[in-house]
């Protein structure tokens, strides 16, 4: 599992005509296809999108970076790591759309561990 998406992320972009990922919903989703040629020309004229999408790019690619050192973490260290809350925090709940077994799989860790470790 690579990563988590919201409402409103962008994800799937390439760097060849070819997909190395899938994607799977863990709750109702509605989902935009943008070709990238559109995209493309779009962005060669507007500024705005060109900066936005850089913008989501970038974040998308830091999002992930913290995984690389997951193997080196403890298990309470990867929970406290896990970057969805940033996103999903308000009023001091945090919501999680995904399932225990998705942030264990997500984490490398097991269900049981994700659980006494969020108690913690």
């Amino acid at each position: 599992m690579g990563a988590f998406y919201l409402a409103g992320d962008i994800f799937g972009f390439e760097n060849s005509g070819v997909h190395r990922f899938t994607a799977e919903a863990v709750t109702q989703s509605t989902l935009r296809l943008i070709k990238r040629h559109t995209l493309d020309a779009i962005a060669q004229t507007d500024v705005v999108v060109w900066r936005t999408l850089l913008s989501m790019n970038t974040a998308n690619a830091a999002r992930g970076e913290p995984n690389v050192l997951l193997g080196r973490k403890t298990a309470l260290e990867r929970v406290a790591a896990f970057e969805m809350d940033a996103r999903l925090i308000a009023a001091n709940v945090i919501s999680l759309p995904m399932s225990r077994r998705d942030i264990a799989d997500y984490l490398g860790l097991t269900i049981e561990t994700v659980s006494r470790a969020v108690s913690q």
